[in-house]
């Protein structure tokens, strides 16, 4: 129910929060996407460089099957990472604080990755046979560390872990190689490292961007949903009562079945009202007619059989629509609203000095009588209340 007519205006610093998580959670995703589908480049991979490693001489070729074999468990290690973190993404609501125990499984994970990247290179670049299938392994390694960093550019955690593990395994290796290849290898190895990165990063601005786009697009289908949805509430509703205003009960009394009698209109006007406004200020009339909305609201669900519609008409004026109650019931139910109507005073004002009263008109609806021919006589009751003395019931 709305108490208010203004709608709160949201805090520009925690939507701006929000959209940026927004953003690097569907980048995550996006990555996520593409990493679901790179199984079958990883396995064919990893078959070249067995078929490789299997051309080379030996002792050479015994040598990778140590890292060969760490290549296959890193890719399932991080299959497994992957697979956990796109269970949180699939989540409704989901958040950065959800995905972060995930995210952290996947970082190491990642790491583990680039340096079984590492294993596979070092043998080839430490002691290097003269062999042409040496070429698909160096070549295997490159190719596959580029198109890592690339898929992993929009997460700059994540591509630093995964080289981060390539590039420490590989220094280690060549510092405690028997032999030393010298710093110029290294060095140019570190370059390769860098422009991997460097490529990464520059490949991930178009999908950053797309993710911008995308969370763009989401949050203004979402703002001309609130506000498709506030439009059609405002269109049946009372803004400030939040019971339906007088276009939504002339509509939704046509739903109700015609043999569903007895009906009974009560016409209520509040007593004095202007008075109240004028003595104590428009603040305070709108709080008396917010409780009247929350009291009829109240009493309607309350109520046994039913469904009741509350109503505000219009100003101080409201109608409760009761279905399916006795005469004596629905006597019985207009004078517990007067007294509740006359308890809002006291609740407001602690003086003594607000009093709150209602006339109340009361018929029962014929089978044969419109609803416009029915509310013309619960008015007339009504007026008949006011001139009797109000703060009454007139059937």
């Amino acid at each position: 129910m709305f108490q208010d007519r203004s709608l709160p205006k949201p805090d520009p610093i925690l939507e701006e929060v929000r959209w940026r998580e927004a953003v690097r959670l569907e980048t995550i995703r996006g990555v996520s996407d593409i990493e679901e589908r790179a199984l079958a480049a990883n396995l064919i991979g990893l078959l070249v460089m067995s078929l490789s490693a299997l051309a080379l001489p030996q002792p050479h070729r015994g040598v990778m099957i140590i890292p060969l074999v760490i290549r296959a468990l890193a890719i399932q290690s991080t299959r497994f990472g992957w697979r956990r973190l796109r269970t949180e993404l699939a989540k409704p609501d989901v958040t950065e604080d959800d995905i972060r125990t995930p995210m952290d499984i996947l970082q190491w994970t990642l790491v583990l990755g680039g340096a079984s990247w590492a294993l596979c290179f070092l043998p080839v670049i430490i002691d290097p046979p003269m062999h042409p299938a040496r070429l698909g392994i160096v070549g295997g390694v490159l190719v596959g560390v580029s198109l890592v960093s690339a898929m992993l550019g929009p997460s700059t955690r994540l591509v630093v872990a995964f080289n981060l593990g390539f590039l420490g395994t590989l220094a280690t290796g060549l510092l405690t190689a028997p032999v030393f290849l010298g710093w110029t290898s290294f060095l140019i190895i570190l370059g390769l490292v860098i422009a991997f990165v460097a490529y990464a990063f520059a490949s991930s601005l178009q999908r950053k961007s797309a993710a911008v786009t995308l969370i763009e697009k989401r949050r203004l289908a979402d703002e001309l949903s609130r506000s498709l949805a506030l439009s059609e509430f405002l269109v049946r509703r009372d803004p400030l009562t939040g019971l339906a205003n007088r276009r939504s009960f002339f509509a939704d009394s046509a739903e109700y079945p015609a043999g569903q009698r007895p009906i009974f209109l009560l016409t209520m006007d509040l007593d004095h009202f202007k008075k109240i406004n004028d003595s104590f200020g428009h603040a305070m009339g709108d709080r008396v007619l917010v409780e009247t909305g929350r009291i009829l609201t109240s009493l309607a669900e309350a109520l046994p059989e039913g469904p009741h519609l509350p109503v505000r008409m219009g100003g101080e004026e409201f109608v409760l629509m009761l279905h399916g109650m006795g005469r004596e019931a629905a006597l019985e139910t207009a004078g517990t609203l007067l007294s509740h109507i006359a308890d809002i005073g006291p609740s407001l004002d602690r003086t003594g000095k607000l009093a709150t009263t209602g006339s109340i008109g009361i018929i029962e609806l014929g089978r044969e009588e419109t609803l416009d021919q029915g509310l013309a006589r619960s008015d007339g009751a009504m007026y008949r209340a006011k001139s009797r003395g109000r703060n009454q019931v007139c059937v």
